[in-house]
């Protein structure tokens, strides 16, 4: 590369020499407004599947997701991916692999794959067929999303309830588990779905502030703007023989708890735990250690 293109490709550029006024752009958002920020947007379109994403306008960037950790089963899913890719006429497609591809068998990958596909010509074709600014799609909702990223071979059976829902829900198996439609059973009972399983009960007990501990302690989430303080207190719990066991018990049951608590309320960014004192560095690390064990199961970063 000559100094002229290096220095060229390194350069700062300007939004007005980027963009024009009145161009037209598809664009995705990535996340939407909280505060007194604005949706992040981006033209890097990325379409989630049930085992892998498709880039569509990102060439050359096939990967795995960083959570598979054992060398043959990436190298497995690599070539999947990269076999995938190759045989498609749009060359500025790219893949990468979810985590919940491990295990799964080519042409799991491939329907899946060839499901995102099909999905992002339709999205072209009303691109083109569309004047902007216009909507275009709307990702799956928190139905098909749950059925997306949780269904897997431990699930027996799917309960819906809404002909309407139950209907999308068939519909969108079809699509990426056609073996699987038969879990898909419709709630047709008076008594409301959350009601008869008792799930009211449960979301209003998972935004409480305080949580309690299976030995007598709590714990208190308090989430702020800028962080997310949780703080361990030890209550009642005074079954051990002396203070340090306590403590050390307490904590690595808030331990295991926090990180239960941080996947049912997708709590995300800084987390400031305030754990029971230790006075012994031995305790220190089990609870450290225990900790990184616990949160090790999360999906998120």
């Amino acid at each position: 590369i000559s100094k002229d293109n290096e220095e060229s490709q390194h350069r700062h550029y300007k939004i007005q020499e980027v963009l024009k006024k009145g161009q037209i752009l598809l664009i995705q958002a990535t996340k939407e407004e909280r505060g007194n920020k604005g949706a992040s947007m981006t033209t890097f379109i990325s379409l989630a599947g049930k085992y892998c994403v498709l880039m569509p306008n990102k060439p050359s960037q096939n990967g795995i997701s960083r959570k598979i950790s054992n060398a043959d089963e990436r190298k497995r899913l690599k070539k999947i991916i990269n076999d995938l890719v190759s045989k498609t006429e749009n060359k500025s497609f790219s893949v990468i692999a979810r985590t919940a591809g491990a295990g799964h068998t080519t042409l799991e990958i491939k329907k899946d794959y060839d499901y995102l596909a099909k999905l992002w010509n339709k999205i072209r074709e009303t691109t083109l067929q569309s004047q902007a600014p216009c909507f275009i799609h709307q990702e799956d909702g928190i139905i098909l999303k749950t059925i997306r990223d949780m269904f897997d071979r431990n699930v027996k059976e799917i309960v819906v309830q809404g002909k309407q829902a139950y209907t999308s829900c068939i519909k969108f198996m079809n699509d990426i588990l056609p073996h699987e439609v038969k879990s898909v059973k419709e709630y047709k009972s008076k008594t409301p779905i959350f009601t008869k399983f008792g799930i009211e009960d449960q979301l209003i007990k998972l935004y409480q502030p305080i949580v309690y501990l299976p030995s007598g302690g709590y714990i208190v989430i308090n989430p702020t703007e800028a962080l997310i303080s949780i703080d361990v207190n030890s209550g009642k719990s005074t079954s051990e023989r002396n203070v340090e066991e306590m403590a050390l018990k307490t904590n690595l049951e808030a331990a295991k708890e926090i990180s239960r608590q941080a996947r049912l309320r997708d709590l995300s960014g800084l987390l400031i735990i305030d754990f029971i004192d230790l006075n012994e560095n031995k305790n220190k690390k089990i609870l450290e250690r225990s900790l990184w064990e616990y949160f090790s199961k999360d999906k998120a970063r």
